[in-house]
Parts: C-alpha cells; structure tokens; sequence
C-alpha cells in the first residue's frame, strides 16, 4: 500500500452508535443519493466544506456544548445526533455537501435541526431526542431566530425551498413516513408543513407529535361508592394534563340519558400509563369516554385513538 494512502471506507469514518437521531431514514436518504435525478460533486472536490466549517463555527458560539463534525468520507446524505459519555455530537455526512444545488441556507438549516434534536424540546423519544418533524419546526422556529436573528429575512424560506429540492428527491413510498413512528420518520409533508409553522408561527403539528393513544378502559365497581374508571395509554401520562376534569367527557346514544360524572383524576400509583378516574354513574349501562387535551410526559398529544366504551356492573 502507499504511504499515505488511505482506504475509502464506504459507511464513512466516524462510528455512529445505535439509537443516533437521523435527519432521514437509511431508506429516505438513500433514495436522495441514488436519484437519477440528483447530482453529487466529487469526493475530492472541497466546495461547500469551507462554508460549512464557517458555519460549524457561528453555531458553536450558541451552542458550544454540542460537537459538530463533518464526516468528509461518508457517502450517506444524514446527519447523526447522539450523547455519548457526557459529550453531544452533530455528525453531518460529507454527501450533503457535495450535493449540486444544496447551498449555505440548506447547510443552515440542516445543522439547526440536528441541534434541535440534541436540545430536547418536546416530544422527545426514549433518549432524549426530540421528534424529526417537531425538530424541523424548532429549526426554523426558534434556532434560526437565534443565531441568524440579523440575515436577511429570505432566509427562511430559501432553506424551505432547497429543503424542497431534497425531499423531492425521496421515492412517494418512502415519503409516507410511518405512522407509528412518529418520533424517526413522519412524513415529508408533515416535515414541509413543519417548517413553513415554524417559520410563520404556531405550535408543533400533530402530525409531529400525535402518537399517543388511549389503549383501554377499564372499570372497577368493587365499591358500587368509589367507582374507578382507568383509562390505560400507550405512554406515560403527563399528571398536569389531566388536572383539567373537562378533558374527559362522556355520550352514549340514547337522548337524555344520565352521563357519568368525574369527581377526581389521578396517575395511577402503579403505573404512569394509567389515570384513574374516580366518577359517579349509572350502572348496567354502556358509555363512551372521550379523552382531549391530555399529553404524555415526552410531550406527545393525542391522535385519533382518543375514546373507548366501558359499563360498570353492580358489584357480585
């Protein structure tokens, strides 16, 4: 071998242990990079990589606990956030760079996402992360208000535009997303529609956040005076969400019937997916409880499995 030579490792040359906050799915970012499509400079040629290490600069002023490196070799267009023993890491795949007609306002946005993830605004998942499509609203939101508060006010929306250009570059079935994951792969419309609620104004889309559910409800009518109606999620819940009584609400079909009444909401002592409500009513008589404006602890809110029906029998 000659001195000095160095052999092209195709997954790139940094380690990125598992569990790592991506910016695209292996699926999503392959597709970009094997687009006939999409064009991509060579692996020698710099351009790009001196503005980048400009901007990897400007960030660290903001936010000089975070690490952000640039894997020259790595032919994968991601980025990699993860904390590893204390220590937070931007890992951004040198194909992001090399890609034709991907320029600084792209490169910023692309980095403010990654940090947007490392910070843990919620909904974060299990280790800490904040969710893909809520990440791309902090972006634009929060973290280009901050560190570019005095560039021109295009800014924004020349990111979108080039963030355009890149998720055209996805096939139609991998920009689906998945809608029981949430957290890593939303869909692509949900992440456009991200960051233009990001850039105009408002709050996380559900479409961001909305993946928890109400799994069952249980009763307990041992003591036909302290009814027990659990209702059992699918995360644990935050208790603040649920101080509100009127987040819980009954029906049934039958007009005029007596509803059931909430006295009290708590978390269960058992487990932190359970709220147990203590409530008045009727029995023998079928109803349907209807959950709103309940969140978990991550920050997650409520999506279309909200409600289920329950009957209190008379205890035995």
């Amino acid at each position: 071998m000659p001195e000095g030579f160095t052999a092209f490792n195709p997954n790139g040359g940094m380690l990125i242990p598992p569990g790592a906050a991506q910016f695209l799915t292996d699926a999503q970012a392959a597709d970009i990079v094997n687009n006939p499509k999409s064009s991509f400079r060579d692996l020698a040629d710099d351009s790009g990589f001196n503005s980048v290490n400009y901007l990897i600069k400007v960030f660290k002023g903001f936010h000089p606990d975070i690490n952000i490196v640039v894997d020259h070799a790595n032919p994968n267009f991601n980025t990699y956030a993860f904390e590893i023993y204390g220590q937070k890491y931007l890992i951004v795949g040198g194909e992001i760079i090399r890609l034709n007609g991907l320029y600084a306002d792209g490169y910023k946005f692309i980095l403010s996402q990654g940090i947007a993830r490392l910070l843990g605004y919620k909904p974060k998942n299990e280790n800490g992360y904040t969710y893909v499509a809520a990440a791309d609203f902090y972006a634009t939101s929060t973290i280009f208000r901050e560190v570019f508060y005095l560039e021109s006010d295009d800014l924004a929306n020349n990111a979108l535009d080039q963030m355009k250009m890149v998720f055209g570059f996805i096939s139609e079935e991998n920009a689906k997303g998945d809608p029981d994951d949430l957290a890593n792969n939303p869909s692509i419309k949900c992440r456009v529609g991200s960051m233009n609620t990001g850039i105009f104004g408002g709050n996380v889309l559900p479409c961001a956040c909305a993946d928890l559910a109400l799994i069952t409800v249980m009763t307990d009518s041992a003591n036909a005076g302290k009814l027990r109606l659990e209702l059992v999620f699918n995360k644990p819940i935050d208790p603040k969400s649920i101080e509100d009584l009127y987040n819980f609400k009954f029906s049934i079909d039958a007009v005029g019937a007596e509803l059931p009444k909430v006295l009290s909401a708590q978390i269960s002592p058992f487990s932190a997916t359970t709220v147990v409500l203590a409530v008045e009513s009727p029995m023998n008589v079928e109803f349907k409880v209807t959950v709103t404006d309940v969140s978990a602890v991550n920050g997650s809110t409520l999506g279309d499995q909200n409600s289920g029906t329950f009957k209190f029998l008379p205890p035995s």
